[in-house]
């Protein structure tokens, strides 16, 4: 048959790793990958063969196989079967084995327990297995290497804290050790034991630095240690207890417990001690210049000798002078034309003992204390601003200080680091509820930033690996999914069960009036840092605007009055990124039956029916009291006219009798006369009226 072709293993080149195929897939590219007995192998479909990348030798006697494949969203390779679960980094191309037998979940190291690989849109990676349930991967959690103590292999990690690293031109990191001095190949993870006094079994490790010039210089507690390069030659100095804390040219180490090494831009080695402040050495006399140090009593001047007699610290600013950290004073610069420090002691407070210095720009330094924060300190003005856990940082302890490629800062402590984005300034956070591993970091944590970009941490038990690059934001927005919602009426038991709706498929609930406390259950469908998926809401209708309930995956509202709610939500994902629309689900409250539309209408015609009798009832009373009005009038004109009469007849009496008393004869006699005058004179009106 034309049309299919058969690949089989043979001693030429190109050929696929073995005739024992377990599983196939195709990634992003349309390249396809097989999983052989020995090897992980890409199809090359024009040439039509085959790149084996062989699996890395396993310490483990059983055969080993893997039945399934998924290549990531990157096109690098997840494989799994009865070893556990490996993956393949295309680029570099590595293999990165999560876990040996000892940490993964059992259920992953039985013979093919592990089933199928599947990656969702945030790119975590979900594993099934037969009967053993569902997981998935931790990517931030994956992303740190522990380099700790293995009995099995001696030329691995010796055990022990990590208190010191510096790096060599090969990219090889020498590394110092509560139990002594070790050269660390990573390439190979190897550690060779560096013999510096054959008189001494133990040699306690406080510091090291590899200098420009190769040599290497060991700080112990019980002197220091130089090693010159090319030959075997190892300088021992150890300190004159009587011969220090003054200023002095030329003498011997100030302590024999050295906590820090620096070289600074001219290729001069300051030593930081711990019991006798700073030092520097002189190549051409092989021996230390003192500067004064007092023992903080925290009454200190503001210059003058260096403020404590335990330095922790060692940096050069832009303008190349010289800055000491210390353990109970705080920061000073040395004024190398006086030789006198000025101190910035409590200034603003807090501002005093220092763990860690890193550059934030030409003349200003990021501070990191021991119990009060960060500080960025302006070398030019002496002024610091203070950042500490109010502001957002995860820890006021601020170990290390370390910068990655995309000048992040990175604060570790041992609660885990804050990232604050060279950008925003805003502040993200790796702890452990998101991957940061369980391990204890010392007070004072030594750190080295590799020429790739890695960062190295020593803690207590060895060493912490990863790639900032590894740790940028995650900038998909989740989905989010309303998943429930349960009510009750407020005013029955509290022993009675809330009532739950499931709101698949859902765009609208009724509920009763009684049934008015109400609450909303939700979630994001972002599974890497779930606990930390930040949430806002709000019920429109009762609120007036967005409410941020922070990691709350559940909103309740009592007492809610009849009417349409829109209940709105919407997420974040564990790096502040929000969706851009929002899920919302209608809740309509019916009132009780007194207040429906047909009992407000019964209401309406009731009152028209009431006001309709209240004017008829008002109308006839009206027309009564009228009645009785005109009764009243009438009887009492009536009562009148006849009082009027009386009166006149009373009138008509009483003047009669007045005449009667004014009719005598003379007066009548006179009174005739009178008017016959004047008739006669013809004055008849005057006649009449007299």
């Amino acid at each position: 048959n034309d049309s299919s072709m058969q690949f089989r293993h043979s001693d030429t080149k190109g050929s696929i790793e073995s005739d024992s195929v377990y599983a196939i897939t195709k990634d992003g590219q349309n390249r396809l990958w097989f999983i052989t007995q020995h090897a992980l192998s890409l199809f090359d479909p024009v040439e039509k063969n085959f790149t084996n990348y062989k699996f890395p030798a396993h310490d483990y006697t059983s055969f080993s196989y893997y039945e399934t494949i998924q290549p990531d969203n990157k096109g690098n390779i997840w494989y799994g079967g009865n070893y556990g679960i490996q993956y393949f980094n295309t680029h570099t191309q590595r293999f990165t084995d999560f876990g040996n037998r000892d940490k993964l979940p059992d259920i992953f190291t039985r013979n093919g327990y592990i089933r199928q690989f599947f990656l969702d849109r945030n790119n975590t990676v979900w594993i099934s297995t037969y009967h053993g349930g569902l997981y998935w991967v931790n990517q931030k959690a994956s992303n740190f290497t522990l380099i700790k103590k293995e009995t099995d292999r001696p030329t691995r990690y010796p055990g022990g804290a990590a208190v010191g690293f510096s790096e060599a031109k090969d990219h090889s990191i020498w590394v110092a050790n509560s139990n002594g001095f070790y050269h660390w190949f990573p390439q190979t993870d190897s550690f060779v034991l560096l013999h510096l006094d054959p008189h001494l079994k133990e040699l306690r490790g406080k510091s090291i630095l590899l200098d420009s010039k190769g040599r290497l210089w060991c700080g112990t507690a019980n002197g220091l240690y130089l090693a010159h390069s090319g030959n075997n030659k190892i300088t021992h100095y150890v300190a004159n207890e009587e011969d220090r804390g003054a200023l002095k040219e030329h003498g011997s180490l100030t302590s024999n417990i050295v906590n820090t090494i620096y070289e600074d831009s001219k290729g001069r080695i300051w030593i930081g001690t711990f019991t006798g402040g700073l030092c520097l050495w002189h190549p051409e006399t092989n021996d230390f210049k003192h500067y004064p140090f007092v023992v903080n009593n925290q009454n200190l001047p503001k210059s003058g000798p260096l403020d404590d007699n335990r330095v922790l610290a060692i940096f050069e600013d832009g303008n190349h002078s010289i800055w000491v950290g210390t353990n109970n004073g705080g920061l000073n610069r040395l004024d190398e034309s006086t030789d006198r420090f000025t101190s910035f002691y409590n200034h603003p407070p807090g501002f005093n003992c220092i763990l860690s210095a890193l550059s934030a720009d030409s003349s200003r330094y990021y501070i990191g204390t021991y119990m009060d924060g960060l500080f960025l300190f302006d070398t030019k003005t002496g002024e610091a601003k203070k950042i500490n856990e109010k502001d957002g940082l995860l820890c006021n302890v601020a170990s290390a200080l370390l910068e990655d490629d995309d000048h992040n800062v990175w604060v570790g402590s041992a609660r885990g680091f804050t990232i604050i984005d060279a950008k925003t300034k805003q502040f993200r956070t790796i702890n452990r509820f998101n991957g940061f591993p369980e391990i204890n970091f010392d007070t004072e944590v030594k750190n080295v930033k590799t020429y790739d970009g890695k960062f190295i941490l020593g803690y207590q038990d060895g060493i912490l690996v990863f790639n900032p690059a590894n740790f940028k934001p995650d900038t998909l927005a989740p989905l989010l999914h309303i998943e429930k919602l349960t009510f009750s009426n407020p005013l029955k038991e509290k022993k009675s069960m809330d009532s739950v709706v499931i709101l698949y498929g859902k765009k609208e609930v009724r509920l009763r009036y009684d049934e008015n406390k109400v609450s909303f259950h939700y979630t994001a469908l972002s599974y890497q840092d779930a606990s930390l998926n930040q949430y806002s809401v709000w019920l429109e209708g009762f609120e007036s605007s967005w409410v941020n309930v922070g990691t709350q995956r559940l909103a309740t509202y009592n007492n809610l009055g009849p009417g349409t709610y829109i209940f709105h939500v919407k997420s974040a994902n564990s790096d502040g990124v929000w969706m851009s629309s929002d899920e919302t689900i209608i809740i309509i409250i019916s009132p009780p039956w007194w207040r429906t539309w047909w009992a407000w209408t019964l209401y309406a015609v009731l009152f028209v029916v009431a006001v309709w009798a209240f004017i008829r009832y008002r109308l006839a009373g009206i027309k009564w009291e009228k009645e009785v009005l005109e009764n009243k009038v009438s009887n009492r004109t009536t009562q009148l006219k006849q009082s009027n009469e009386e009166l006149k007849s009373i009138q008509i009496h009483l003047e009669m009798q007045s005449l009667r008393v004014q009719l005598n004869p003379h007066f009548m006699f006179n009174s005739l006369n009178a008017i016959q005058e004047l008739i006669l004179k013809e004055e008849n009106d005057k006649s009449h009226t007299y």
